[in-house]
């Protein structure tokens, strides 16, 4: 109302400048004065309606009590208001500090990091030097025949092999192939001996050839004898292996599936075990079946994901696994009993093709399993899952799995 009330003022101030100055011109002159009088009377009214309005205004009981309360109200958020300014300059003062403290440390830590490093090389120098001299003593007083000495020297020599003695182990496991005249005669004389009356009646296939025998001549025997090692020498099958880990096929994924660890699978160093021998998964993918080179993994229940070397229209698989005659107890409860064997267009395919569910019997340590739900789709993954085993409780042993097809260019 305040301010109104002081609009209004000037405004009267600024009709009578006005109406003097015309006076001052117009000298004599009749002026209508009709216009700024009437302005004059509509702000006089406006004014007097202002001053009744501030009248009632300060008659109201709680008038004062309100403008009390507003400067208070302005003098309590004047204060918060410093409040919270100072309080934000303290914590970014003490942001500031923390910084600065921390920085130190780390410049600190750096230092003492580089110092361990230091010291660490120098305990290295150190130990291997220590080892060294005293391996050198302990060599060179073993011809003294102290008894510690001789101690040593028979705990060596009942432990470890000499050269002559490895070189003459080596040579008694050396497995002499026969050559093939020689495997020839082999077979025709297991021939003849466990069907004598077919052999000399002379109703085989070669019946009338030249050769020995009367049945069964030498070239019969020769082309079966080619024909098997023909078809061990490509690898065992006669089929491509598209699951090969040297054609560039390689193992995406196990899952859940843990690898498992036993005692035997510990490197040791005069005693001292070292490290766990990892059981790779990646073995299965590998040519190589000798006891032990498999992927172990625990319980009776795995899984591999496997990228093939090529895309290819899946045709059947081959499992493998060493035989009873060369298993170190005498039995294959370890390997693998039924699995199932599924196409993948990617890893995380929510629609895979289901080839078959197989089942490795307890008989021939290697099996071919024909596809049992062929597709026209070209696949380059296949996931593998073992379901059960022939009974071992702790492990699964997987020695290898093959992948057989044709490519897209021989399609």
């Amino acid at each position: 109302l305040q301010a109104d009330m002081s609009v209004y003022k000037n405004m009267m101030s600024t009709d009578k400048a006005e109406l003097l100055q015309k006076l001052r011109v117009e000298g004599t002159k009749t002026i209508d004065l009709s216009p700024i009088l009437l302005r004059m009377s509509e702000v006089e009214q406006k004014l007097l309606s202002l001053k009744s309005e501030m009248l009632e205004l300060e008659k109201r009981p709680d008038y004062k009590s309100e403008i009390e309360q507003l400067k208070i109200n302005a003098q309590v958020s004047s204060t918060k208001t410093a409040d919270i300014e100072n309080r934000l300059t303290t914590e970014m003062s003490s942001t500031r500090n923390n910084i600065v403290e921390q920085s130190r440390l780390v410049g600190q830590l750096n230092s003492d990091l580089v110092i361990l490093r230091e010291k660490i090389t120098r305990l290295d120098q150190d130990l291997s030097t220590q080892i060294r001299v005293v391996v050198l003593e302990t060599l060179a007083t073993v011809t003294r025949k102290s008894p510690d000495t001789i101690f040593f020297s028979n705990w060596l020599h009942s432990a470890f092999l000499s050269k002559d003695e490895f070189d003459r182990e080596v040579n008694d496991t050396k497995v002499v192939m026969p050559s093939h005249d020689e495997l020839v005669s082999m077979i025709l004389l297991e021939l003849e001996s466990r069907y004598p009356h077919h052999v000399q009646q002379g109703t085989g296939p070669g019946a009338g050839a030249a050769g020995v025998g009367a049945g069964i001549s030498l070239k019969d025997i020769q082309l079966v004898v080619a024909q098997a090692l023909r078809t061990y020498n490509e690898d065992k099958t006669g089929r491509a292996d598209y699951a090969l880990e040297s054609l560039g096929a390689e193992v995406l994924s196990v899952g859940c599936t843990e690898s498992y660890y036993d005692d035997a699978s510990v490197m040791h160093f005069f005693s001292i075990p070292l490290y766990r021998l990892p059981s790779k998964p990646i073995l299965a993918l590998q040519p190589d079946v000798s006891p032990g080179k498999c992927w172990c993994f625990k319980g009776d229940h795995g899984y591999m994901l496997i990228k093939l070397s090529h895309a290819i229209r899946v045709a059947g698989f081959t499992m493998e696994h060493i035989s009873k005659s060369i298993s170190p107890d005498g039995a294959i409860t370890s390997a693998p009993r039924r699995f199932l064997v599924r196409g993948m267009r990617h890893p995380s395919d929510d629609k895979p093709h289901i080839f078959g569910e197989y089942e490795f019997v307890d008989g021939d340590s290697l099996q071919y399993f024909p596809v049992q739900a062929s597709s026209r789709i070209i696949f380059e993954m296949v996931d593998v899952e073992i379901i059960s085993n022939h009974g071992h409780k702790d492990y699964t042993c997987l020695y290898r799995i093959r992948v057989h097809g044709d490519t897209v260019k021989d399609l």
